[in-house]
C-alpha cells in the first residue's frame, strides 16, 4: 500500500466532482425546470454531453488511485467500458441514419442507440460510486 498523499486527495475529490456533475447536473436542471413551470422535463443525452467534464475527471481519478495502490484498475475499466458505450451509441446513430436524420428516430436503430447510452450512463455512475469508495478509503487509510 502506498501513502496518502495532499495531490492523490486533491485529485480523487476534483475527479469524483467531474465525474458525477454529467449525472447530478441534469437532475438539477430538471428539479429547477419542474419547481419554475410545474413541468417535469429531463435531458437523458446531458451524459454524453457532458464527456468534457467526465474523462478528465476519469484521469485524475485514474492517477489519484495509481498514486495509492487502490482501485486503479477498476477506474481504468470504468472509463473504458464508458467511452466504448459511448462510442457504439455514437456510431450506432451514424451508421444507421438516425445522426443525419435520414431514418426517423423510430424501431430498431433507436433502441440500439438509447440502449448503448444507457450503457454508458451506468458506467458513469459506476465510475463516481468508485470515486466515492476511494475517497472513503482515502480518509480510513490517510496517516
Amino acid at each position: 500500500m502506498k501513502q496518502t498523499t495532499p495531490l492523490s486527495r486533491g485529485l480523487a475529490w476534483i475527479g469524483a466532482v467531474l465525474v458525477w456533475t454529467p449525472i447530478v447536473f441534469p437532475v438539477l436542471l430538471s428539479l429547477s425546470f419542474w419547481i419554475q413551470h410545474r413541468i417535469f422535463r429531463f435531458d437523458f443525452l446531458m451524459p454524453a454531453e457532458l464527456l468534457i467534464l467526465f474523462f478528465p475527471g476519469s484521469l485524475m481519478l485514474y492517477a489519484a488511485a495509481r498514486q495509492i495502490g487502490h482501485l486503479a484498475s477498476a477506474i481504468g475499466r470504468t472509463a473504458l467500458f464508458a467511452l466504448l458505450a459511448l462510442a457504439a451509441s455514437q456510431g450506432t446513430a451514424v451508421l444507421t441514419g438516425l445522426a443525419s436524420g435520414a431514418r426517423e428516430a423510430t424501431g430498431w436503430p433507436l433502441i440500439l442507440t438509447v440502449t448503448f447510452l444507457v450503457i454508458y450512463t451506468v458506467f458513469v455512475v459506476h465510475q463516481g460510486a468508485l470515486a466515492l469508495t476511494m475517497l472513503r478509503w482515502m480518509k480510513t487509510n490517510s496517516r
